[in-house]
């Protein structure tokens, strides 16, 4: 799905007509990159976490 979702986002940066509208695309699009790398930051902090409460064996 990314393939589609990359292809909208130039598209929607190749329709904006005032700075404005574009500067709302690009920061719309940075925002969605920072979300993914925030849900993978918690999901390894929360799988790291359980293993090593595994290890010691308090899970």
């Amino acid at each position: 799905m990314q393939d589609l979702e990359q292809l909208t986002d130039k598209l929607r940066l190749e329709l904006a007509k005032t700075p404005e509208d574009r500067a709302y695309v690009l920061g719309f699009v940075d925002g969605k990159a920072w979300a993914r790398k925030q849900v993978f930051r918690c999901a390894m902090f929360f799988a790291v976490t359980i293993v090593a409460l595994a290890a010691l064996g308090w899970v």
